[in-house]
């Protein structure tokens, strides 16, 4: 299909949505309004997919926020040809409203036509310009290859420290209350910067090969996880891979070998049932359950209908809205905790970070999943477990929909100028890596959850060693002709 046709067929089903879902809104249907719903989001990723430059980023954000806001909706249609409505229809209109207040505002946000003052749009080869006056690229790949994998293997130590205990207790909730590493504390704070350390290294242009290594540390810790913690961040983890893959392919010179290619998307299609498959098998014995294979049909079902329950974050935030207490702060939540409760800060602030899962936390702090949870069920928060969160509600509960609109607006501003800049400086680069390693997680955890990838202490003291390494080595082989 041209990309004239997927923006013909965009605007009219963005016109279908705009009809049905005020006829719904205004008469309560349900139906109507969460096939509205359906409608704007097919409308948006055709206009991704008929953009002259298609925007990657985009592309694999909007599929993030259909697995978590929207499959579960669509599976209970199919299995049961029922519509979804866990919530009584004033607060089913709210979350509809929700979701389609942050299309419309990413719809219009990737139009082409509206643009930042600074630079230019257009179809363009983008470049990576290395700096090598201001930077040694090669001195600072080499040092961060060395950082990234020492964090990878202190990650890993964590992670299988993590799984032992899982595998003594059989509880994800005793896991967040009662675990306490018995590790050094310099190997847990190497994993701490994992994340920083590894878009560091990214950021410096390695070559295709020299990758493998780093992303093969980083799937298998990413895999681990996947027994006792999230599993959709394996999955995700996957589409930052690829997200990267691509834009390197972009920035690559005619006679390189392309980065995702044949070979490439054919091992990616093929993985896709294999790790829907996994994904449920390992859902199934997380809660000690057999788990019987009756389908690749069924088992994609019963992946979207366990990973998409991120939509009843934003009933539950209606319902809860009067116990809620921090609502302009919850979408800043790692971004306010760092201002507030660093070392320095905390001399004049006098503020203390709250421990997970604890009533304070709960009451005092400025997380909506740990408050959220806390007034759905008390007693099995305090036990360790959670519901997670969604950047829609941090946003809806601080801002209303005017906010959800300019917020998803800004976003995809965001997402456009990386895709049509990409990556022109070194340290820029770095920033984007870590958000758009961050950026699929949004719609099942909080809006500034990348902030807490490079602002911290620990992270900062890390880049500080890292400096300071690179000045060293790089000094000493200016004097080294001399001696």
């Amino acid at each position: 299909m041209s990309k004239l046709l997927y923006n013909y067929a965009a605007i009219i089903l963005g016109f279908l949505a705009v009809i049905t879902f005020a006829e719904g809104y205004f008469t309560t249907d349900i139906a109507m309004l969460s096939s509205a719903v359906f409608l704007a989001w097919g409308s948006l990723f055709l206009r991704t997919l008929g953009m002259r430059q298609r925007n990657v980023i985009l592309i694999f954000f909007l599929l993030s926020f259909f697995v978590f806001l929207l499959s579960r909706v669509l599976v209970r249609w199919i299995q049961n040809q029922e519509v979804y409505q866990p919530f009584d229809p004033q607060t089913m209109v709210m979350m509809y409203s929700c979701i389609i207040a942050s299309i419309a505002g990413m719809w219009l946000g990737s139009n082409q036509k509206y643009h930042f003052k600074f630079g230019t749009l257009g179809e363009r080869k983008v470049s990576y310009e290395m700096n090598t006056q201001k930077y040694d690229i090669k001195l600072i790949r080499s040092i961060a290859l060395v950082f990234t994998l020492v964090a990878g293997f202190a990650t890993l130590a964590t992670v299988l420290e993590q799984v032992a205990f899982w595998g003594v207790t059989g509880s994800g909730g005793d896991l967040r209350v009662s675990f306490g590493s018995t590790l050094p504390g310099i190997i847990l704070r190497l994993s701490y910067v994992y994340i920083l350390m590894l878009c560091i290294y990214l950021a410096t242009m390695p070559s295709k090969r020299a990758t493998m290594l780093v992303f093969l540390q980083y799937l298998i810790c990413s895999a681990l996880k996947m027994v006792y913690g999230s599993r959709s961040d394996f999955i995700l983890g996957l589409m930052f891979i690829v997200v990267y893959f691509t834009i390197r392919d972009r920035l690559k010179d005619s006679d390189e070998p392309p980065w995702f290619g044949k070979k490439e998307m054919m091992f990616t299609i093929i993985s896709i049932p294999l790790l829907v498959v996994l994904v449920v098998f390992i859902g199934y014995y997380r809660v000690h359950t057999t788990f019987e294979f009756s389908g690749i049909y069924d088992t994609f079902l019963d992946f979207f209908e366990s990973q998409g329950g991120s939509i009843d974050i934003l009933g539950y935030t209606k319902k809860y809205e009067s116990k809620l207490t921090h609502p302009q702060l919850y979408m800043f939540d790692k971004s306010y905790e760092f201002i507030t409760t660093n070392p320095l800060s905390r001399i004049f602030t006098g503020q203390t970070a709250y421990a997970a899962n604890t009533v304070e936390r709960a009451l005092y702090g400025t997380s909506l999943g740990q408050s959220l949870y806390y007034h759905m069920n008390r007693l099995s928060y305090l036990a360790g477990f959670g519901c997670g969160s969604s950047y829609v509600a941090e946003i809806w509960i601080g801002y209303g929909y005017i906010g959800l609109f300019v917020w998803n607006f800004i976003l995809a501003r965001v997402m456009f100028k990386i895709n049509d800049y990409m990556f022109t400086k070194f340290i820029s680069s770095v920033i984007i890596l870590v958000f758009i390693q961050s950026l699929f997680f949004m719609p099942r955890a909080g809006f500034d959850g990348f902030i807490g990838e490079f602002l911290s202490v620990t992270h900062l003291v890390m880049v500080f060693a890292m400096w300071v390494i690179y000045k060293i080595i790089k000094s000493k082989r200016a004097y080294a002709p001399m001696q």
